[in-house]
């Protein structure tokens, strides 16, 4: 006999799947109520997690309370704290990566502007102190030189003139001059007299001339008098200090020109090697004029003398001191072990990263060379280094 509901059509077969209203109503009020419940719940977690360290916080402080009221409650022998031992000074405290750098770094420049003609250096060239660098064209600070030594020498001469005062002819010169004009004026004298004893027969013009030709020979008896006796006295104090200071001036004027000629030479400040060369023959170098131009040759550092710069963080420089011993290890020579200690401690921390530049002093061997900039792995031990090292 067949199953009466196989017999029935498919929608209505659906239909009596489905479950009844009441229970899909009640499914979804759970359903919905579900997030609220897991809230309610995590919030009650919390108030009772709270409330846990709550109650430990406050017997932790009644426990501190009681010990401090109470100190001879406890034992002498626990209370007292036990003597820090001293650290090994092999031990490890602290391992941090740097760069090496020279010590002593300095931009070689000239003193005096102008176009380079000659060039003595390359990269990598080892100099000594007071080395040839470079030449600059003299020609200007040539002749500016030589005109300034031509007025220091003139200044010179009229300084030495007037010191020594005038010379003994010019003095008798000056002397005869007015013994000369001393008989003029006694002529003069002779003839007045005479024109005044004639009386009616002189005319009133003659007479007018003859005291006329009088009053001449003396003004001109009297000024040669003065100019023999400022002959013989010389020149004033205040005369010759003008002239010495006006040769003092032009003397420090051609000794500055003559400094400025000595510099057109570019000599090695220190001993080092050539790292970076900055200008050619035909540039020209403008150290003291703010320009697009180049303001230094080259630049010299001393590789035997070299340190690592290492960044420590502000939390970790509790562990680094002054003079504390330290290994390299070079990058470029994974093998090589250096010695070293700590030579400076930056008085300023770098705000962006939260450290404080540390360098290490490197005890480079003759045998080992070192490039600055490249990467080095610092290991900083809790022993200072021996003052004879």
């Amino acid at each position: 006999m067949a199953d009466p509901s196989t017999t029935l059509p498919l929608a209505e077969r659906v239909r009596k799947l489905k479950l009844p209203e009441e229970v899909d109503r009640t499914r979804r009020r759970w359903r919905d109520r579900l997030p609220w419940l897991l809230w309610l719940g995590t919030a009650l977690l919390c108030l009772a997690l709270g409330w846990l360290w709550w109650q430990a916080s406050r017997s932790r402080l009644a426990t501190g309370a009681g010990t401090s009221a109470t100190p001879t409650a406890v034992a002498p022998t626990s209370a007292e704290p036990q003597a820090a031992k001293p650290a090994d000074p092999n031990t490890v405290v602290l391992e941090a990566l740097g760069y090496v750098v020279p010590v002593r770094k300095v931009q070689v420049s000239p003193k005096v502007g102008g176009q380079i003609i000659r060039l003595y250096v390359e990269e990598g060239k080892h100099v000594r102190q007071g080395d040839l660098i470079a030449e600059i064209d003299p020609t200007k600070y040539l002749y500016e030189r030589n005109r300034r030594h031509a007025l220091w020498q003139q200044a010179k001469a009229r300084y030495e003139l007037m010191k020594a005062g005038n010379r003994p002819e010019e003095i008798r010169r000056a002397e005869a001059s007015w013994l000369e004009a001393q008989a003029a004026l006694r002529q003069a004298e002779n003839d007045w007299k005479r024109i005044r004893l004639a009386g009616r027969v002189v005319t009133p013009e003659e007479l007018e001339r003859t005291e006329s030709a009088l009053q001449q020979a003396r003004q001109r008896e009297r000024a040669l008098f003065e100019q023999w006796q400022l002959l013989r006295q010389g020149f004033r104090q205040e005369e010759i200090r003008q002239a010495e200071a006006e040769m003092l001036a032009l003397e420090a004027a051609y000794r500055d020109a003559e400094y400025d000629l000595q510099n057109t030479k570019v000599l090695a400040p220190i001993t080092g090697v050539v790292l970076t060369k900055r200008a050619d023959v035909g540039d020209i170098v403008l150290p003291n004029v703010p320009s697009n131009l180049s303001a230094s040759i080259c630049d010299l550092a001393d590789l035997r003398n070299l340190e690592v710069d290492v960044d420590i963080s502000e939390r970790d420089l509790r562990q680094i001191r002054r003079h504390q011993r330290c290994e390299i290890r070079p990058d470029a020579f994974p093998q090589l072990v250096l010695k070293g200690k700590v030579t400076r401690i930056m008085p300023q921390a770098n705000r962006s990263k939260a450290s404080v530049s540390v360098r290490v002093g490197i005890f480079l061997p003759e045998d080992v060379e070192l490039l600055p900039d490249t990467r080095a792995r610092v290991r900083f031990f809790a022993g200072l280094v021996e003052e004879r090292q």
